[in-house]
């Protein structure tokens, strides 16, 4: 899991409900560089929808650049089969820190919060 992908997927709007989910549930399972490749049946297991609803939010993120999907192949006997896709997640995270890095955390009050998360309103929020 990549907290920095599952952080950048809870803030965003202007995304339908559904497709925040889907998105949600592929930052839970991606790697560090926003990578993963789960079926289109795991994804509706995780999120407690239809298959159908999944593929609608897979095209609409698609759609939306927030997200790439590449076939994967498997070799199967003399040819190759498609399998899960490959799914790469495109919104907004640049850097990714270990969350056991203490140079990659900032402590205000005795909170750590990662440094590529502190704004100046949040800043304001915590020392205020």
């Amino acid at each position: 899991m990549s907290a920095s992908y599952l952080f950048q997927a809870v803030k965003l709007d202007k995304i339908t409900s559904s497709e925040k989910l889907v998105l949600i549930c592929l930052a839970n399972r991606s790697d560090k560089n926003g990578q993963c490749y789960p079926s289109i049946k795991t994804i509706a297991k995780d999120c407690c929808c239809s298959d159908r609803t999944v593929s609608r939010s897979l095209g609409g993120l698609i759609r939306k650049n927030m997200l790439e999907s590449k076939p994967k192949y498997k070799k199967v006997g003399n040819g190759f089969k498609q399998g899960s896709n490959l799914y790469t997640l495109k919104i907004g995270v640049t850097e990714w820190h270990d969350p056991h890095d203490k140079v990659a955390y900032k402590t205000i009050k005795n909170k750590l919060i990662p440094r590529q998360f502190v704004t100046h309103s949040s800043l304001a929020s915590l020392q205020g």
